[in-house]
């Protein structure tokens, strides 16, 4: 549970990015999720998205989820890093291949969110989805719930190694449980990632 992920968005007067999140994780693997942003719909509105990954379904404000993977080639990619961390070594590779990055963090949740599903509709100004996610030294509860999210819609996840993710009793007991890397998107744009990210 993360009661506001996107702090530093929920702080500033104009931020829309942030959201309450709530996962279940059933053997140890994520297999619920409930996303409230309060403020990122329409006029501030809100959206809620939930995500049941045994049944592959994701509803939007109690709709079925238009899943990102069928509704339009994003060029974009989540890459976000905390302030003072230097650029992922992907960067130049990714831009010289065509795609957008945004770098700056607001929302993982959110980001994730928009690597499932599209909302472009739902927001205004308009928010873009993204081909792939990708965050380093991500804690559980930024990860959690998009991990849900993808894993219902289908999408890959893994670290920048490509081994699974760590969900466990070892993870789970940590002071402050953290992935070394989270990658997770459409596979081939994840084989993509991790074939540039090994160069």
């Amino acid at each position: 549970m993360d009661p506001i992920d996107g702090t530093a968005e929920f702080v500033r007067t104009e931020g829309i990015e942030f959201c309450s999140v709530v996962c279940l994780l059933e053997d140890w693997q994520p297999s619920a999720a409930f996303v409230l942003a309060p403020e990122l719909g329409r006029d501030r509105t809100p959206n809620l998205v939930t995500a049941d990954v045994a049944g592959s379904r994701i509803t939007v404000n109690g709709d079925p989820g238009t899943l990102l993977a069928t509704s339009c080639d994003e060029r974009w990619l989540s890459v976000t890093r905390s302030t003072g961390a230097p650029a992922h070594p992907v960067d130049p590779i990714a831009r010289a291949a065509g795609y957008r990055l945004k770098t700056r963090t607001t929302s993982q949740t959110l980001d994730m969110l928009r690597t499932a599903v599209d909302l472009s509709r739902l927001t205004d100004p308009s928010l873009s989805g993204f081909a792939l996610f990708a965050r380093r030294e991500q804690k559980l509860w930024d990860g959690a719930a998009g991990l849900a999210l993808g894993r219902a819609c289908g999408l890959r996840d893994c670290d920048e190694t490509g081994a699974q993710l760590p969900l466990g009793p070892p993870l789970l007991s940590a002071a402050t449980p953290m992935f070394s890397s989270t990658v997770m998107g459409r596979p081939e744009t994840v084989t993509w990632f991790l074939q540039a990210t090994s160069r």
